[in-house]
């Protein structure tokens, strides 16, 4: 199959969704629970056939099989909540399901699937879906009760198979999230905006890597900005969580650009490099990600002086493509602004949702 997108006009090339039907098709085939770290090699295996039989520029290390499948968090133990599908023995497909609180009166059951192409159709995808599912029930039965209780999944384009899946079990789209990209010219990197100015009462200085504190100036100033966004969740700003964002960005902070206010961050672009996946990927493209203002310093131009900032930064580095993603019904109109500055959207990541169990009264619309 084609690779996600056309390389000169980035559209998206999408195939006809294989459906699945309600019983299996065929023998051979097996379904069993979580072993230990020597089932890793083979659910790494299985999703990346998976990813490339979609067209998803993306890999799975065996850390990250580890990682996503084979390590307990809160919400998932991997020896109750991660099922294999087996063919002659060869694991070809992993489904997970794990919880997390959104609000004390909603939580959410996430259920995630990944089959290599050449089984689809047989029936085990849907199979794999309804394990995680009837396990995430389970779950949900022991959790209390007259709270709303919601069965969550993801997909990205160009998938089709698994959101064909999704729907066909009941599961409504409820949020829509963009990849975006913008050329950088190294001749004029932020093109007509290249000018743009912060307001005189702020400073622009990079952040020290070697400062714990400068590093929690960032870290806090994007926690209190977070309540602005879709399923925000403060079990993710905690002590804990600061330490390991502290591990995981001590040496990444060459590119990132900082508006200060004294000694609080005002507005910040997160700029940074991903070599790895640009060698795989065959790109020159740098990330602008956690682009924010503080909402009582908003329309005044700082994201933007700090993109034109970051733009330049990535384009002295080689980089000809910046990269960020985007909330389509983000509230401050972020979507918008972006494509203002020349940013275009390239893919599309959807959210699917469906009750698991409603509170009394509940509408529709509180899947959302």
């Amino acid at each position: 199959m084609p690779n996600a997108f056309d390389a000169d006009s980035r559209s998206l090339i999408l195939k006809d969704p294989i459906l699945e039907p309600e019983e299996l098709v065929g023998s051979g085939f097996e379904f069993r629970a979580y072993r230990g770290e020597e089932d890793l090699p083979g659910i790494r295996a299985a999703v990346n056939l998976s990813l490339a039989g979609d067209g998803i520029d993306d890999s799975l290390s065996l850390e990250g099989a580890r990682a996503g499948f084979g390590v307990a968090t809160p919400g998932r133990d991997p020896a109750t909540d991660v099922f294999l599908a087996l063919a002659e023995g060869r694991i070809v497909g992993a489904a997970k399901t794990g919880w997390y609180e959104e609000r004390a009166d909603k939580r959410l059951y996430c259920v995630l699937g990944y089959l290599a192409p050449e089984f689809r159709g047989l029936g085990l995808y849907r199979e794999l879906l309804r394990l995680a599912e009837a396990r995430a029930g389970a779950v949900a039965a022991g959790h209390p009760g007259g709270i709303a209780k919601i069965l969550q999944a993801w997909s990205a384009e160009p998938e089709v198979d698994w959101p064909c899946l999704l729907a066909s079990e009941g599961y409504r789209e409820v949020r829509h999230f963009w990849d975006m990209l913008r050329p950088i010219d190294p001749e004029a990197p932020a093109g007509g905006f290249a000018g743009a100015a912060l307001p005189p009462d702020l400073e622009l200085h990079p952040v020290d890597p070697t400062e714990r504190s400068d590093l929690r100036a960032v870290w806090e100033a994007i926690r209190d900005v977070a309540p602005d966004h879709w399923q925000y969740r403060a079990d993710e700003w905690t002590e804990a969580s600061f330490e390991a964002w502290l591990s995981e960005n001590v040496g990444g902070t060459a590119f990132w650009q900082l508006a200060w206010e004294g000694e609080r961050v005002v507005s910040t672009v997160l700029a940074s490099l991903d070599r790895e996946r640009n060698e795989r990927l065959g790109a020159q493209r740098g990330l602008t990600e956690h682009v924010f203002t503080r909402r009582e310093r908003r329309g005044q131009g700082i994201a933007t002086a700090l993109l034109a900032r970051a733009l330049a930064a990535l384009a002295a580095a080689g980089m000809d493509e910046a990269f960020l993603g985007v909330d389509e019904e983000n509230p401050s109109g972020a979507m918008r602004f972006y494509e203002s500055l020349g940013y275009v959207a390239v893919r599309k990541d959807t959210w699917h949702r469906k009750w698991l169990a409603a509170p009394a009264g509940a509408r529709d619309d509180g899947l959302y």
